[in-house]
């Protein structure tokens, strides 16, 4: 018994220190870079997430556009049928986060 828990203290450890030493993600960069107020280059970051399929990107990028001359001063402007996709692809993952938690006990 003493050995298995030894074997999980250092399988732990070991996740641990992989985790720590894991370079940031591609959402993590596009945040970094927002923060910096390096908007265009996060949203393109942020857009090429979203054309893999991620949705909380699409909805970063949905919001960067709907909000470009206001709070980024910028005058982006995506194609409408690229805008739409966006909405639809990050409505469906919100849809799906709602079903799953109503589902939940």
């Amino acid at each position: 018994m003493q050995l298995l828990h030894r074997l999980a203290c250092v399988a732990l450890l070991l996740a641990s220190q992989v985790a720590w030493c894991a370079p940031p993600s591609e959402h993590q960069e596009a945040s970094a870079l927002h923060r910096e107020k390096r908007h265009a280059s996060a949203l393109g970051r942020f857009l090429n997430l979203a054309e893999e399929g991620d949705a909380r990107a699409a909805r970063i990028v949905v919001f960067m556009y709907d909000h470009a001359r206001l709070l980024y001063r910028a005058e982006w402007e995506p194609h409408e049928e690229d805008l739409h996709r966006w909405r639809r692809q990050s409505q469906q993952q919100q849809r799906r986060t709602h079903d799953v938690r109503r589902a939940s006990p």
